[in-house]
């Protein structure tokens, strides 16, 4: 059972409550699994509260869309190379190409469906045979994908973070900056995600795993929390970071509106620290992944959040650059007027 710190206080005396208090901050706490949980200090108001999707924000294996091996590759290479592939067409991506011009239709094709995938898996020799200006670029980064993510063994995807995430958070501790990790997916991952990076971070620790149902947030311990303002306390004040599951279902049978996509608990009125998402399907449009909410009470709009809070990831870009995040949050808070935290950051 994850402990709650904030549930078992409640009704204690004040000087109870110190002693308390005082206990988990010399202390160690134990998670269900056995290991060891040093408490986290509340955020600071110069803090960050840094939401994570999972794939293709941290990383590349997907255990519900079942998209493996080589051909995940193939996939994002596809949709990250741009170029004009016929005379008077517009640049865009080789997926996007495929999808709209060489194979168009309704998406739930069965068969359609299978085309799309048998071209996308014959990306490199379509690139060698029609495009070859492109096709260096293209082979040097399908080589190093291959051996980054393809287990030899399995010739399966390997579960693991991307780099770039691990070297934020050292650049983060380096600058003395505080910060809690949110992690957000639709996605059957989130077990697996957690327990690699905390096995990568020294003292990084999940102290609470819970699942959204609209806005009602449900933890592990069967305590249920109602209202932004409780949700968004428990993220600057919870003793470990957090891992949250969000309703798919939900989003799906809305069509896909960001009103009921994954909640983003943010504060307008800047006396809260600051709220990141990140997200690789991010679109700061009605149609979209992420549903923010202030708890400053203020109406919250997409389009102004979206890159300001809100962060489309290039997937491709996370991989390949090493300070691609560090990179991010600096820009975040310099456009949000955190000049300080700006200037240790970019140091």
């Amino acid at each position: 059972m994850f402990i709650n710190f904030f549930s078992a206080i409640r009704g204690i005396s004040t000087f109870r409550l110190y002693v308390i208090v005082f206990a988990f901050s010399i202390s160690f706490l134990h998670s269900s699994d056995g290991k060891i949980i040093k408490p986290i200090p509340p955020i600071t108001q110069d803090g960050l509260v840094l939401h994570f999707d999972l794939n293709g924000t941290l990383m590349l294996f997907d255990s519900i869309k079942a998209v493996y091996g080589e051909y995940a590759l193939l996939s994002l290479l596809s949709e990250s190379t741009l170029a004009i592939w016929e005379q008077g067409g517009e640049k865009v991506s080789f997926k996007e190409y495929v999808f709209t011009k060489l194979l168009p239709g309704d998406k739930s094709d069965i068969a359609l469906k299978k085309q799309r995938q048998k071209m996308i898996s014959q990306f490199v020799s379509w690139i060698e045979q029609n495009n070859p200006e492109l096709c260096q670029e293209v082979l040097s980064k399908y080589e190093y994908l291959k051996q980054t993510f393809i287990d030899p063994a399995s010739n399966q995807i390997k579960k693991s973070i991307f780099p770039s995430f691990y070297v934020l958070l050292e650049k983060l501790q380096a600058c003395q900056i505080s910060y809690k990790l949110i992690l957000c997916t639709f996605g059957g991952d989130l077990n697996d995600a957690a327990g690699l990076i905390e096995n990568t971070c020294t003292g990084v620790r999940f102290s609470h795993y819970g699942k959204f149902e609209g806005c009602q947030l449900k933890l592990n311990d069967d305590e249920k929390l109602s209202d932004a303002a409780s949700i968004f306390q428990l993220y600057q004040n919870s003793i470990g970071h957090i891992a949250i599951f969000n309703d798919w279902k939900e989003w799906n049978a809305d069509g896909e509106l960001g009103r009921s996509g994954k909640p983003f608990l943010f504060d307008s009125s800047a006396s809260h620290p600051l709220s990141l998402f990140f997200d690789d399907n991010v679109t700061g449009k009605s149609l979209d992944i992420v549903r923010p909410i202030d708890i400053a009470g203020q109406a919250a709009s997409s389009p102004d959040l979206f890159g300001r809070c809100m962060f489309r990831v290039d997937t491709m870009e996370a991989i390949m650059d090493k300070d691609y995040y560090v990179k991010l949050v600096a820009q975040a808070l310099l456009q949000n007027g955190y000049h300080d935290m700006y200037i240790k950051m970019t140091q």
